[in-house]
């Protein structure tokens, strides 16, 4: 917010949202969308390729480490854990 405040918002809006926003770009023709925001989405229904960070950081993680090794994951707020 404007104030430095933080707001928390209800995924089941911002999946409603992002689908409206989707039909929007698909409406002008867009080559690509690609969402900033991890976090596991359902599939957009769309006419172009849509890209969703979270599977890019999954199979990257995946492919460096190896079981043996840990993993330190920051999580900003204890209800994203």
């Amino acid at each position: 917010m404007r104030n430095g405040s933080d707001v928390i918002i209800a995924k089941e809006k911002i999946i409603t949202r992002a689908n409206e926003l989707a039909e929007d770009l698909n409406s002008a023709k867009v080559s690509i969308i690609l969402i900033l925001c991890n976090g596991s989405f359902p599939p957009f229904e769309s006419l172009c390729l849509v890209l969703q960070p979270q599977q890019t950081v999954i199979r990257c993680v995946e492919s460096l480490i190896s079981r043996e090794h840990h993993l330190g994951i920051i999580i900003p707020i204890p209800e994203q854990e």
